[in-house]
């Protein structure tokens, strides 16, 4: 019966060491996932789109009308 205990004890002790290992490993490569740069950094993306005048509100040239 004691043999059946050491070995239970002994499973416990090396699953929990694996967890422990395993867990660290998993969160070390996901901080070093999040935590990567692009050297230069990419440029802001999007288009710069011009909608008349700011300071009057409305701009002088309308869009054409479909046929």
């Amino acid at each position: 019966m004691e043999e059946v205990t050491r070995t239970e004890k002994e499973n416990k002790r090396k699953g929990l060491i694996f967890s422990v290992v395993f867990h660290t490993l998993i969160i070390f490569i996901a901080a070093l996932y999040g935590f990567s740069y692009q050297v230069p950094p990419p440029e802001p993306g999007g288009i710069l789109v011009n909608l008349g005048i700011p300071d009057v509100g409305q701009g002088d040239e309308n869009a054409a009308e479909s046929s």
